[in-house]
């Protein structure tokens, strides 16, 4: 969250007249990536009506620990996160929508060193559709169920099982899932 919007956001939540919240915004200058730190420092304006305002230095000092923090959650069309065990051991999980998301941002689950696949670039859709036509090309028939003969491995996906032919799965989890975890068995 940027200064000004955590400037507005809290003076909403502390139930602050607009009209005050919004003359304190617009003492934060307006420079690219400015934090209320910086803003403390460069405008003398903004440096006064903290130290003379009480109601302004509690909205300042309570803004600056929510500036930085995302706004809202939001979950990625078709970000994967492919985990060697349950995501869930790696990170705490949540139900968004009816789908099963992480609770951390992208930047963050590459920090731990999560492999976090983004399916939505032609390239990679290219190449997903290019392995599904092969695969049908050499078996017509299909590669059957998990769990019939000669099928496929079984897929899990953050903790639902998908009994749908290889393909198809791998079309559902790309194609329309949020963030999950695909772990093999």
């Amino acid at each position: 969250m940027a200064a000004k919007a955590a400037i507005r956001d809290v003076g909403r939540a502390m139930g602050l007249a607009y009209s005050t919240v919004d003359n304190i915004a617009k003492q934060i200058p307006n420079e690219l990536n400015i934090t209320l730190d910086r803003a403390l420092k460069r405008s003398s304006e903004f440096k006064t009506l903290y130290d003379t305002d009480s109601e302004a230095r509690e909205l300042i000092d309570m803004a600056r620990r929510v500036e930085g923090m995302p706004r809202h959650a939001s979950t990625h069309a078709a970000g994967v996160v492919i985990t060697r065990d349950e995501v869930s051991s790696y990170v705490p999980l949540a139900v968004n929508d009816e789908s099963v998301v992480t609770q951390f941002t992208m930047t963050n689950l590459e920090a731990l060193g999560l492999l976090k696949m983004d399916f939505l670039g032609l390239r990679t859709l290219t190449v997903i559709d290019d392995t599904i036509k092969m695969i049908r090309r050499r078996n017509p028939g299909g590669i059957g169920r998990a769990g019939e003969e000669g099928a496929a491995r079984k897929f899990r996906t953050g903790g639902l099982y998908w009994n749908e032919p290889f393909c198809d799965h791998v079309q559902n989890v790309l194609l329309g899932a949020e963030v999950y975890g695909i772990v093999s068995e």
